[in-house]
């Protein structure tokens, strides 16, 4: 059970796969798939809070952060499974994680602990980061991650010129290193078990100060029978002192 969670942290960081993350909620006949995030933040854009609402406009978990010096903490409430997870970031003296220990609780059970260590470039870029089964490597041009490959797959990015402000993927903040540049506009992800190949395309609308208030994605399958399908994101702020 632990490696299973690990792989599937992994996968999370890593491949951010936006239309099949949440698996088949929200799922229409027309294969469109809707979920909805709401992001506290400080003026500076560092997230307090994240809600993640699902299609039915049910809240599914809680994601809060503590910035205690040279420790950030991120702590996650699943609603519905009582499930508790705790992410524990350990920063160096200009602010980036070194490493990370990880660990989740169901029902006051431990179901997995495990630590990560991260390694950064001369730009503040994480390029790789390993968690003691599973290394990942990164690589950057023009401010901007271009391919994340591991041993199971590799990932390759693309990105429009709309400039990103905030981690709308997994809402982490600077301590990882800088974040991309610009918006992606297309990715495709390929696996060496299975034929599980797939790309994704993306559209933004986004408000006034340049925030993404709206994402659709569409994710086409290299598996024989899937269908194309589209996610729509809306991101919902609120900026306190």
């Amino acid at each position: 059970m632990k490696n299973i969670y690990r792989i599937s942290g992994i996968i999370l960081l890593i491949l951010s796969v936006h239309s099949c993350k949440k698996g088949k909620q929200g799922l229409e006949n027309d294969n469109s798939i809707s979920e909805k995030y709401t992001i506290e933040m400080k003026s500076d854009y560092s997230i307090s809070k994240i809600t993640y609402i699902d299609s039915n406009n049910v809240i599914v978990y809680n994601k809060t952060y503590y910035y205690l010096g040279s420790i950030v903490k991120v702590t996650e409430t699943d609603v519905n499974n009582n499930l508790n997870r705790s992410s524990t970031y350990f920063l160096n003296r200009i602010g980036l994680a070194d490493s990370c220990i990880d660990s989740a609780y169901n029902n006051s059970i431990l179901i997995y602990i495990y630590r990560t260590k991260y390694q950064y470039n001369n730009y503040n870029y994480l390029t790789s980061f390993d968690d003691g089964s599973k290394t990942i490597h990164f690589e950057y041009e023009n401010g901007n991650k271009t391919t994340a490959d591991g041993i199971h797959y590799s990932a390759r990015f693309q990105y429009n010129t709309l400039i990103n402000i905030i981690d709308i993927d997994l809402f982490q903040g600077s301590y990882l290193g800088k974040l991309n540049k610009n918006l992606t506009l297309s990715s495709q992800y390929q696996f060496t078990m299975g034929s599980d190949d797939l790309s994704n395309v993306y559209q933004y609308e986004t408000n006034s100060e340049g925030l993404v208030v709206q994402r659709i994605g569409t994710t086409t399958y290299n598996r024989l029978g899937l269908s194309p399908t589209k996610l729509t994101t809306k991101f919902e702020y609120l900026i306190t002192n």
